[in-house]
């Protein structure tokens, strides 16, 4: 019996996963065939991740600060379509965003990272957010969680290793 369960955990250890954090975040991990330079040089672009994942956040580029990029942001999801500006900079594994400006958002910090993994890459994403909206915390945990898992099974779909 035991050698069943470690190998089911073996056969899924490469599938795109999302959990809610202690701290109510929420991460998403998906292997990909990418290296991480070129996994890193795709999430360079805010409107790649976004047609990456099916298009269904719109993405606008909006300028540049030092090595930073500022994108406008207009995204649906299940309680609502929500617009925000984030700041997303280059760390030295991956790409940090915070908040510019939304009026849907009291707060927003996500990060992208990036670690080799055999031939390709592991991406993780991580978002922690705050509605102004007063929303319940376990549906908008809920809702992230879906929405994050559905963006890594995409990318698993586009680059599977």
């Amino acid at each position: 019996m035991w050698f069943l369960l470690v190998a089911m955990s073996l056969a899924h250890a490469g599938a795109p996963d999302a959990v809610v954090l202690p701290s109510q975040g929420v991460q998403g991990t998906v292997s990909v065939s990418l290296s991480p330079a070129d996994a890193m040089a795709k999430l360079a672009d805010p409107t790649w991740v976004s047609s990456v994942d099916g298009g269904r956040t719109t993405v606008v580029v909006t300028g540049h600060e030092a090595a930073c990029t500022l994108a406008a942001y207009t995204s649906p999801s299940a309680l609502m379509t929500v617009t925000y500006v984030i700041r997303q900079c280059p760390t030295a594994h991956g790409y940090k965003s915070a908040l510019v400006s939304s009026d849907d958002f009291a707060a927003y910090e996500s990060e992208w990272t990036v670690a080799p993994d055999g031939a390709g890459s592991l991406l993780t994403y991580r978002v922690q957010l705050e509605p102004r909206l007063p929303i319940p915390l376990s549906l908008m945990t809920g809702t992230i969680r879906r929405d994050v898992l559905s963006m890594m099974e995409h990318f698993a779909a586009a680059f599977h290793p």
